[in-house]
């Protein structure tokens, strides 16, 4: 997306300039590739990720490689978080925005009643 929105401000300006041969190939590479289409499910998973208090690097891994087992995300990042992360991720799945953010606000009221009870990592 921020490859994208580089291209289409550059499109846009008065004086185009011609894009790297690199640039041209990772917008390739990108576009190929990505797991998420819009700027609404880019949020959406953004949002659940960061709720985790992941690293920037963690978050990065999950939402480009989008494990498909939790021990497969573990392998990745050894983290107890992440069964809680992938049954969240498998729920989500298939449905609309909305859906998604009442369904986050309901598991995030899940995993504070969870760590208040003391049984948090």
């Amino acid at each position: 997306m921020l490859l994208e929105h580089r291209k289409a401000q550059n499109e846009s300006a008065e004086e185009e300039q011609e894009f790297s041969e690199v640039f041209m190939k990772t917008l390739t590479y990108t576009n190929r590739f990505r797991k998420f289409k819009n700027k609404e499910t880019i949020s959406a998973v953004r949002s659940l990720l960061m709720q985790k208090k992941l690293h920037k690097f963690e978050l990065a891994s999950l939402a480009n490689l989008c494990p498909e087992t939790p021990e497969e995300a573990k392998s990745l990042i050894p983290r107890s978080e992440l069964q809680g992360l992938w049954n969240q991720e498998q729920t989500l799945r298939g449905r609309g925005l909305r859906e998604m953010v009442l369904l986050g606000l309901r598991l995030w009221r899940l995993a504070r009643l969870w760590n208040l009870r003391g049984n948090g990592a």
